[in-house]
Protein backbone atom coordinates (compact mmCIF):
# COMPACT_ATOMS: atom_id res chain seq x y z
CA UNK A 1 0.00 0.00 0.00
CA UNK A 2 1.67 3.13 -0.72
CA UNK A 3 1.55 6.48 1.62
CA UNK A 4 -0.16 9.28 0.82
CA UNK A 5 2.40 12.45 0.20
CA UNK A 6 2.07 14.93 2.94
CA UNK A 7 2.57 18.15 2.75
CA UNK A 8 6.02 19.49 3.94
CA UNK A 9 5.46 20.76 7.96
CA UNK A 10 6.02 24.25 8.02
CA UNK A 11 7.57 25.43 11.75
CA UNK A 12 7.52 29.13 12.66
CA UNK A 13 8.59 29.94 16.27
CA UNK A 14 7.17 32.42 18.22
CA UNK A 15 9.85 33.68 19.62
CA UNK A 16 12.02 34.17 15.90
CA UNK A 17 14.30 31.44 14.23
CA UNK A 18 17.58 33.33 15.35
CA UNK A 19 16.14 33.59 19.31
CA UNK A 20 15.19 29.65 19.85
CA UNK A 21 18.49 28.67 17.59
CA UNK A 22 20.40 30.87 19.78
CA UNK A 23 18.44 29.14 23.05
CA UNK A 24 18.91 25.77 21.45
CA UNK A 25 22.49 25.70 20.59
CA UNK A 26 24.22 28.11 23.08
CA UNK A 27 21.91 27.30 26.48
CA UNK A 28 20.96 23.05 25.71
CA UNK A 29 24.40 22.89 23.62
CA UNK A 30 22.56 20.88 21.20
CA UNK A 31 24.03 20.81 17.81
CA UNK A 32 20.86 19.73 15.95
CA UNK A 33 17.90 22.09 15.65
CA UNK A 34 15.71 19.86 13.70
CA UNK A 35 16.72 17.23 16.00
CA UNK A 36 15.93 19.12 19.49
CA UNK A 37 12.48 19.85 18.18
CA UNK A 38 11.54 16.09 16.64
CA UNK A 39 12.40 14.89 20.54
CA UNK A 40 10.48 18.23 22.00
CA UNK A 41 7.44 16.70 19.90
CA UNK A 42 8.13 13.50 20.29
CA UNK A 43 7.90 14.69 24.40
CA UNK A 44 4.92 15.83 24.29
CA UNK A 45 3.12 13.68 22.16
CA UNK A 46 4.05 11.14 24.84
CA UNK A 47 3.14 13.33 27.72
CA UNK A 48 -0.31 14.06 26.28
CA UNK A 49 -0.89 10.56 25.99
CA UNK A 50 0.17 9.51 29.38
CA UNK A 51 -2.22 11.93 31.03
CA UNK A 52 -5.19 10.86 28.59
CA UNK A 53 -4.55 7.44 29.84
CA UNK A 54 -4.46 9.27 33.84
CA UNK A 55 -7.55 10.81 33.39
CA UNK A 56 -9.49 7.78 31.83
CA UNK A 57 -8.05 5.24 34.68
CA UNK A 58 -9.32 8.15 37.28
CA UNK A 59 -13.18 8.57 36.01
CA UNK A 60 -13.04 4.61 35.79
CA UNK A 61 -11.88 4.23 39.27
CA UNK A 62 -14.36 7.03 40.52
CA UNK A 63 -17.38 5.35 38.35
CA UNK A 64 -15.96 1.76 40.33
CA UNK A 65 -16.15 3.49 43.57
CA UNK A 66 -19.77 4.76 43.16
CA UNK A 67 -21.19 1.61 42.05
CA UNK A 68 -20.39 -0.11 45.08
CA UNK A 69 -20.81 2.58 47.69
CA UNK A 70 -24.15 2.69 46.36
CA UNK A 71 -24.72 -0.97 45.80
CA UNK A 72 -25.15 -0.59 41.96
CA UNK A 73 -25.10 -3.90 39.63
CA UNK A 74 -24.15 -3.71 35.93
CA UNK A 75 -26.03 -6.12 34.27
CA UNK A 76 -27.10 -7.30 30.66
CA UNK A 77 -31.10 -7.05 29.77
CA UNK A 78 -32.83 -10.16 29.16
CA UNK A 79 -35.49 -10.61 26.49
CA UNK A 80 -38.38 -8.94 28.26
CA UNK A 81 -36.40 -6.18 29.35
CA UNK A 82 -34.89 -5.73 25.69
CA UNK A 83 -38.73 -5.98 24.50
CA UNK A 84 -39.81 -3.39 26.80
CA UNK A 85 -37.26 -0.58 25.58
CA UNK A 86 -37.42 -1.44 22.54
CA UNK A 87 -41.21 -0.75 22.66
CA UNK A 88 -40.39 2.54 24.60
CA UNK A 89 -37.76 4.07 22.18
CA UNK A 90 -40.49 2.97 19.11
CA UNK A 91 -42.74 4.81 20.39
CA UNK A 92 -40.77 7.86 20.80
CA UNK A 93 -39.07 7.95 17.76
CA UNK A 94 -42.65 7.54 15.89
CA UNK A 95 -43.60 10.99 18.00
CA UNK A 96 -46.34 8.65 19.51
CA UNK A 97 -44.13 9.39 22.90
CA UNK A 98 -42.19 11.86 24.98
CA UNK A 99 -39.31 10.75 26.25
CA UNK A 100 -40.17 9.99 29.98
CA UNK A 101 -38.39 7.88 32.71
CA UNK A 102 -39.97 4.47 33.51
CA UNK A 103 -39.48 1.78 36.33
CA UNK A 104 -37.62 -1.56 34.91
Amino acid sequence: MAMAQLPGVSYRPSMGKDKLVEIVINQFHQKNLNNFIDEAVKERIVRLMHRDNEIEKLGLDVGKFLFERNGWKVFKPGRKLDKRLDWEIKKIKGGKAKYKKFDL
